[in-house]
């Protein structure tokens, strides 16, 4: 079973600001970004909105992700909606999230990647406690699926924890 935090950059963000978390998926920029389709664009949309987190300037920054045909790593701009610029995309995440304007480009994201950190450790901890075998994988674990509650227990308190907010979960059975 692969237990997951959603969202997880972005609700740690909110966590450092107290503030609340709209719903839905936090990187649906749909009516935020002329052209954007989220089952296209969710995934540059997190890296690029992640990206924000850390000092940045006034242009997309470089991309080193290898294309799936061995080809050059494209650009944000190449992979978000046409016309999309970077000014317009920062528009568009700040019009969804509002609460997050004074953290974009500043380098905050280094906390944040340490608080994430921080959260999968405890996780595995409480898990190790109760003799259970988890293994972490970015943002989230791999776990017997006979021992998901005891996972999602661990997962909630450990994000209670370390960032004084359950965050939100989701679980994909790897059947």
């Amino acid at each position: 079973m692969l237990l997951d935090f959603k969202s997880m950059f972005l609700r740690l963000a909110y966590a450092r600001l107290k503030a609340e978390v709209p719903g839905g998926d936090l990187y649906d920029l749909t009516g935020h970004l002329k052209g954007f389709d989220l089952l296209k664009h969710r995934d540059v949309t997190k890296e690029a909105t992640n990206a924000l987190f850390f000092l940045g300037g006034k242009r997309w920054p470089k991309r080193d992700k290898k294309c799936p045909d061995g080809g050059a790593p494209k650009s944000f701009a190449q992979l978000m909606p046409r016309g999309t610029t970077y000014p317009k995309f920062v528009q568009a995440v700040l019009s969804k999230h509002p609460a997050l304007k004074n953290l974009i480009g500043t380098s905050v994201g280094h906390r944040l990647m340490f608080l994430e950190s921080q959260v999968l450790i405890r996780t595995l901890n409480l898990l190790m406690d109760q003799n259970i075998v988890a293994l972490a994988l970015h943002d989230g674990i791999l776990v017997q699926a006979s021992r998901e509650s005891e996972a999602v227990q661990a997962m909630g308190r450990a994000s209670e924890e370390v960032v004084g907010v359950r965050l939100g979960l989701s679980t994909k059975d790897l059947k």
